[in-house]
């Protein structure tokens, strides 16, 4: 089972005798571990389709098979919320901003982030480049403010 905004995924599974831990993974990467049957991605950019398994761990860390796999897509911008396989609802509005810049996330080329009231493109690959630092001139490009 999904559940979507325009910038996170939450997953929800059934547990599995044994397990103490779970690895989630999207489009084949890993992306995290939880130690529940829940997980929620985040720092996804909207309107994209992500597909997400995730395999049993026991106690020395050791993986199961991996699930069958799910997809998800991401709202857009503003809208609201959506789940199934990659289903998503309109919704109430919303400020036209996307998700916040996060300084753990990676991002790609084409990946839109709000900072300081402005929407950054990211024009190069990068993890912990602040949009509006001179140093970042070259990962994002300024879109103005939103």
């Amino acid at each position: 089972m999904t559940a979507t905004t325009a910038s996170s995924v939450s997953l929800s599974w059934n547990g599995v005798s044994g397990a103490s831990s779970y690895v989630v993974y999207r489009g084949g990467a890993r992306v995290g571990s939880a130690s529940g049957t829940s997980y929620t991605d985040s720092g996804l950019s909207a309107g994209t389709s992500y597909s997400y398994t995730v395999a049993a761990a026991d106690s020395s860390g050791t993986t199961g098979p991996a699930s069958a796999a799910v997809s998800a897509t991401t709202a857009t911008a503003g809208g609201g919320t959506g789940g199934g396989t990659g289903g998503s609802t309109g919704g109430g509005g919303g400020t036209g901003c996307p998700a916040a810049w996060s300084p753990s996330t990676s991002y790609v080329p084409g990946n839109t982030v709000s900072y300081n009231g402005h929407k950054y493109t990211a024009t190069y690959y990068s993890t912990g480049a602040v949009p509006n630092d001179p140093a970042s001139w070259a990962v994002w490009a300024d879109n103005g403010p939103c």
